[in-house]
């Protein structure tokens, strides 16, 4: 029987030394796949009469709002589309999501991101934090890899459609809410500046044999 293992790795820094695991052996997973979770939100808007912020999105930083230092109608000047991305969506570059673009939107007021992104939709907003920290894991990266479409290997992408068909193990969804809930209480203990310095303090790493066997 495969061990079903979830471990949430707080850093020394963060809870004095201590790691938290939470043991799912005796939890059902279930084989699905991204597509049940998110769809694509293509809801493009015009930056000159919108008034949403303009943000990016970088592997290092993941989404952040563009500075007082970018000159709004230089960035929107050009014909290029954006989109719009509201509350809980997740949003991520199709050419970097191996690198680690991809992020959660948890602002309230509706956002701008370049057209090129990839919007997502959650179809079950309680299942979010859980998803996002799984899209977020190594087991997500290696499967983004192994499904990225490209002859060359620096021009690789993941668009939706091989997105909606990549496979995820997930618990029952009271257990995934359990995930989830820790997940966000354990972000809401880090100061933000601990949470920019120490980015990778917070991780959860999935059993690999679970989720790719």
């Amino acid at each position: 029987m495969i061990k079903d293992t979830v471990y949430l790795f707080l850093s020394q820094e963060i809870k004095n030394n201590t790691i938290l695991i939470y043991d799912f052996m005796n939890v059902t997973w279930e084989q699905r796949m991204l597509g049940n979770f998110f769809v694509e939100s293509k809801k493009y808007v015009n930056p000159k009469q919108s008034k949403n912020e303009l943000w990016s999105l970088t592997v290092e930083e993941g989404l952040t709002k563009k500075t007082g230092r970018y000159n709004r109608s230089f960035l929107v000047k050009k014909e290029d589309k954006f989109k719009q991305v509201s509350h809980l969506n997740i949003v991520y570059n199709p050419m970097n999501i191996t690198l680690g673009a991809i992020d959660l939107y948890t602002g309230e007021q509706n956002i701008s991101v370049s057209g090129y992104y990839v919007v997502l939709r959650p179809l079950n907003e309680e299942l979010v934090n859980y998803l996002s920290i799984w899209l977020k894991s190594q087991v997500a990266n290696h499967l983004f890899k192994t499904f990225a479409t490209g002859s060359l290997l620096e021009k690789q992408r993941v668009q939706y459609p091989t997105f909606s068909e990549i496979p995820i193990k997930i618990p029952e969804k009271q257990e995934a809410n359990k995930i989830g809930f820790i997940i966000q209480r354990l972000a809401e203990n880090i100061t933000l500046n601990q949470y920019n310095q120490k980015s990778q303090s917070l991780t959860l790493n999935f059993s690999q044999e679970n989720i790719l066997n």
